[in-house]
């Protein structure tokens, strides 16, 4: 018996998709909050103590965002990194076409 040629991955194709995505849109992602925070820190935009109050809560979430960003990036290239790249006609057609 001769064994059936290996064929993309489904999945793996999603995921490097994704990934692609990812990489182009990260960046902007990562520096969404850099515009405003440097204006509530600066005093450009609003003074006192409510404005440091809140530029505070502003410099967290701009952390959290980047770092749930990296997060989200290492995550897609660590399931990117385990998925075969080629997998058997029956394996393919079955990522296909799941059965719930």
């Amino acid at each position: 018996m001769t064994a059936e040629p290996l064929v993309p991955n489904p999945q793996y194709q999603k995921l490097q998709a994704l990934f692609n995505q990812l990489k182009g849109e990260i960046g902007a992602i990562r520096v969404a909050l850099d515009d405003a925070n440097a204006k509530i820190a600066s005093g450009e935009a609003w003074v006192g103590p409510w404005a440091r109050t809140w530029g505070g809560d502003l410099s967290m979430k701009r952390g959290q965002l980047r770092s749930s960003a990296d997060d989200l990036m290492d995550k897609v290239q660590s399931a990117l990194k385990n998925c075969p790249e080629k997998v058997s006609p029956q394996a393919a057609r079955s990522q296909l076409n799941p059965r719930y």
